[in-house]
């Protein structure tokens, strides 16, 4: 059970965070700027598709032959995401927004808690790639979609609890 509750919560993250890229591209192409090392300025274009593809992965997981390979495709966004957050916190660039909350919430930093957050979905990846969905114990599907959807919600109340938590220390005002 604990894989299909992982892999639910990999899958509503990479819903939600493909559906913003889809819906703001634009919100994202500075942010994919600031993220890569050898590119400027990424085209309008490079969000939407990342978007989709993210999309496209979460999707994956429910689907019985393309599991697996969904949680492997799933486990190297989430490494290449922590990559990109590590180079930049080497380099001393505390000050960028992350592009985890969309552009309607509060802009959150990145930080070591991001690496946190990532080796946890990696984790959940991983355990998902090795026991996809669809080979997992049929029974208790509403048990691990409830868990799976309440772990999604407290997932997303951290990440606003740590947007709200560096608002405080800059002296704006949280939500």
């Amino acid at each position: 059970m604990i894989v299909q509750v992982g892999l639910i919560l990999v899958a509503g993250v990479l819903l939600v965070s493909g559906w913003h890229k889809v819906r703001h591209p634009s919100y994202y192409q500075p942010v994919m700027s600031d993220y890569l090392l050898v590119v400027k300025s990424v085209p309008l274009i490079l969000p939407g598709l990342l978007g989709v593809f993210e999309l496209v992965v979460a999707l994956s997981l429910f689907v019985p032959p393309l599991s697996a390979y969904g949680a492997l495709a799933a486990c190297m966004l989430f490494i290449l995401y922590a990559g990109l957050i590590s180079i930049q916190l080497i380099k001393g660039n505390r000050e960028m927004d992350c592009g985890c909350t969309g552009p309607a919430a509060a802009k959150t930093k990145i930080s070591p808690w991001l690496l946190l957050r990532s080796s946890v979905l990696i984790v959940f990846a991983l355990m998902g790639a090795m026991m996809p969905l669809a080979e997992s114990y049929p029974t208790g599907w509403l048990l691990s979609v409830l868990c799976g959807g309440f772990l999604l919600v407290i997932y997303y109340v951290a990440e606003q609890l740590l947007a709200n938590a560096q608002s405080i220390a800059l002296g704006e005002e949280g939500l």
